[in-house]
This record gives structure tokens, C-alpha cells and sequence, in this order.
């Protein structure tokens, strides 16, 4: 038995060839970390569900102050809006006030675009910025340190694309001195002289600075999808075809995301990997397998790790990709 096999035995078997045939293809081609959702729940941040809580709410507890003021906002809606953030005193003011389950579960990006249209651009990406952070002032890095660790000492890890708002790998690795760029639509035809990290959807940094278009609602997405040579399909077309991407955190919820892969689908040899897993129940693994089904077809191997709500399986299967892409260090 190898070291290798002897490591990652608590791995299923197919788990365990998709992980060895990820360090083979590390060999000859660049790695590209692609970190999701994921990623910054583990670090802190909100899940996208109760993100978009956050937004609704603020924005449907601002509008009932309004109607307070003035009556004819009970039926009219908003234009031009601003959003003072003040969440606290409005439940105080309205402490039986609930946002209806069929009004949260309408699809995230209409809901996004009929809010966004009730109010003013600036405060649009205040709203945004405020729901991400709220008063979080200590994030955990468990897994952004160890990706870290992987970017530092392996020449194989060439970038990083992030699918999130927010910029904590940015703060991670800067505050270990290793320079980053955060690029963006806005910025992306500039010159870049340090380590890329490619924010996908738009950034919402932390300490303000760095502004950028986000992805969000309907009308974001629709701009880039009809235009073929747009920043966004341009690094999706260069990551999936000429590097291995290695899949963090991610739910591949995104139809877009979908689409790219069924795009640049290459030959039955070239993979990406995604690491994958969840809860013991019944329903949860027949949806993973149907997960797990639907990526093979578009050439995305799952690396499923046990689950553990601490993370510390996922942290222990990427210790070993750490280790083994170390072999090629970095200059």
C-alpha cells in the first residue's frame, strides 16, 4: 500500500481515486483554488438564505417606517430609497413583524432585483456591505489557513476564484505578508504583479475601499450571460479549459456556474474536482448522489469527505492536498 492510499483510507473508494487522480493531474497542469459559499460560513459570514433575510428584512422594516410617515406608501412602493441599517430599533418598534415564507422563497435573484430597484445605487451596496458583516469583528480562518499554506508553498497554485463578496482571504493572507490583487470587472485589464485572487461576483470589502459591480440580482446576471466576450465568461472560459479547478465550499446551486461547466467541457481525461459532502439522512445522501451524478457529467470529480459541522474533515483532506502539492514549491 502507498502513503498515499494509506492517507486518505477514510476516504470511499471513489472518493479515493478522484483524490489520486487530482494529485496526478496536479503534476502537469496549474491549480486554480475555486472557493465558494462555504468558505465564509465556515469563517463566520451568513449563509446566502440567511444573507438574503438580511437584506429583505431591512429593506421591508425601512418601507414600514416610511408608511408610518407617510400613508401613501401603503401603496406605493419605494423609489430612491435609503437604507439606514437600523435593524435593532425597527424590531423594536415592530416586534411581531415576520417576512412570509413565500415571500423569502421567491427566486433569489427576481426578489434581489425588485428590492434593488426601490433604492438608491449607493445604498444598494451599503445594504449589501452591511447585511455580509453585520458586527462580526473576528472571523475564523481554519480553512482560509490552510488554503493559504497550499497557495504559499506550491508553485501549482496559480490563483484563486471566489464566488463571494467578501475579501477575508484578502485580510488572511496580506496579514501573513503574503500580497495579494483582488480583481474585478472594473480592474481586470490592469496589470497584476502579485498573487490574483478573481472575485467572480463582485467584491464587498471588509474595510470599505475596492468597489465593484455585484452579482446579485436578475439584471447583474442577465448583462453577462448575453455577452459573450464579457470579464466574467472570459476567466470562466481561460480557468476551465487550460487549469485543473479544485472546487471549496461550493453547492453548485448557481445555474450559471452549470452552464460554464457544460460549456467547456473538455475531453473524458480532463477533470475538475470538487470537495463534497452530507448530513446522514436518507434524503440528504439520494440528493448528493444525484449531485454527484449530474457533475461527473460535466467532467467535475467529487471528493466526498465525512461530514463534521466543525469542518475539521474537510481541513484534514486539504492538509493532505497541502502536502502533496508542496512537492512543486513555489519560487
Amino acid at each position: 500500500m502507498t502513503l498515499l492510499k494509506k492517507e486518505i483510507g477514510f476516504l470511499d473508494l471513489d472518493s479515493q481515486k478522484s483524490f489520486s487522480n487530482f494529485i496526478k493531474a496536479s503534476k502537469t497542469k496549474e491549480i486554480t483554488i475555486v472557493c465558494g459559499a462555504g468558505l465564509s460560513v465556515s469563517a463566520g459570514l451568513p449563509t446566502w438564505t440567511t444573507y438574503l433575510r438580511r437584506i429583505v428584512s431591512e429593506f421591508l422594516l425601512t418601507w414600514k417606517e416610511m408608511e408610518d410617515y407617510n400613508p401613501k406608501f401603503k401603496d406605493v412602493a419605494p423609489k430612491a430609497m435609503s437604507i439606514n441599517m437600523m435593524g435593532e430599533y425597527y424590531q423594536y418598534r415592530f416586534p411581531h413583524f415576520e417576512i412570509p415564507d413565500n415571500f423569502i422563497n421567491e427566486d433569489p435573484l427576481i426578489l434581489a432585483q425588485l428590492i434593488k430597484n426601490c433604492i438608491e445605487p449607493a445604498n444598494w451596496r451599503y445594504l449589501l456591505r452591511k447585511a455580509l458583516y453585520g458586527k462580526v469583528q473576528n472571523f475564523s480562518d481554519d480553512l482560509i489557513s490552510i488554503i493559504f499554506k497550499i497557495v504559499r508553498d506550491s508553485a501549482k497554485a496559480g490563483s484563486i476564484m471566489t464566488y463571494n463578496y467578501d475579501d477575508l482571504i484578502e485580510i488572511f493572507f496580506n496579514a501573513k505578508g503574503f500580497k495579494t490583487s483582488s480583481i474585478v470587472g472594473e480592474n481586470h485589464f490592469k496589470a497584476h504583479k502579485y498573487f490574483p485572487i478573481y472575485h467572480l461576483h463582485g467584491i464587498l470589502p471588509f474595510k470599505g475601499g475596492l468597489e465593484s459591480k455585484v452579482y446579485l440580482s436578475e439584471e447583474d446576471y442577465l448583462t453577462d450571460i448575453i455577452q459573450p466576450n464579457s470579464w466574467y465568461n472570459q476567466i470562466h472560459t481561460t480557468k476551465l479549459t487550460s487549469t485543473c479547478c479544485l472546487f471549496i465550499g461550493l453547492s453548485f446551486n448557481d445555474p450559471s456556474l452549470k452552464r460554464k461547466l457544460a460549456i467547456h467541457r473538455l475531453s473524458p481525461d480532463s477533470y475538475h474536482y470538487a470537495f463534497l459532502t452530507h448530513q446522514d439522512t436518507e434524503f440528504e445522501k439520494r440528493k448528493f448522489l444525484l449531485l454527484k451524478n449530474e457533475l461527473l457529467r460535466l467532467n467535475v470529480r467529487v471528493i466526498k469527505y465525512p461530514y463534521d459541522p466543525s469542518h475539521q474533515e474537510l481541513n484534514k483532506v486539504l492538509e493532505l492536498v497541502y502536502k502533496y502539492l508542496k512537492i512543486a514549491p513555489r519560487g
